[in-house]
């Protein structure tokens, strides 16, 4: 009977949580949404630029906006969580 081993390269998402498989990651795996944001902001701004030329601040503005909106979002879900769980009287 063949044996599976558990190792990095056999991480399932969603089955295995991140921290599971790199436990010093926990405190930081938020920080990895910059350079997704960031090769997220190169490619987009390169496939719409007509000639290639000049896409450094284009990029990173874009890349600005979207770290903003995410950070609102994320204000405005902390703050619905917060109203819904007071209103409730419940702790989620």
């Amino acid at each position: 009977m063949l044996q599976l081993i558990q190792t990095p390269a056999s991480w399932t998402p969603f089955v295995n949580p991140i921290y599971s498989a790199v436990p010093h990651l926990t405190q930081w795996w938020l920080l990895l949404i910059l350079p997704l944001v960031l090769i997220i902001s190169v490619v987009y701004k390169t496939v719409r630029s007509p000639d290639g030329q000049g896409i450094l601040l284009p990029t990173l503005w874009f890349g600005t906006k979207v770290l903003l909106s995410m950070a609102a979002i994320s204000i405005v879900l902390q703050l619905l969580y917060h109203y819904v769980t007071r209103s409730s009287g419940t702790q989620l």
